[in-house]
């Protein structure tokens, strides 16, 4: 598992912007930091945590991407 901290500006909101593929995260903070992480899915479950505080999470939206492999 990958981890990382990123540190709200006073009265802040987070903005995460996530891209999942087959074997590869990327994670935009608040546009001004980003982190990516190869790792090898064993599943498909997502955690967030905070730490020194409370977090909610206002709007989710997902998308599934289609493949841009041809298979014959």
């Amino acid at each position: 598992m990958a981890r990382t901290s990123f540190v709200l500006k006073k009265d802040e909101d987070l903005t995460l912007r996530v891209f999942i593929d087959k074997n590869l995260v990327e994670v935009f903070a608040s546009d001004r930091q980003a982190m990516t992480h190869r790792h090898i899915r064993e599943s498909s479950n997502i955690r967030l945590s905070a730490k020194g505080g409370d977090a909610s999470i206002r709007s989710i939206k997902a998308w599934k991407m289609q493949t841009i492999c041809q298979t014959p």
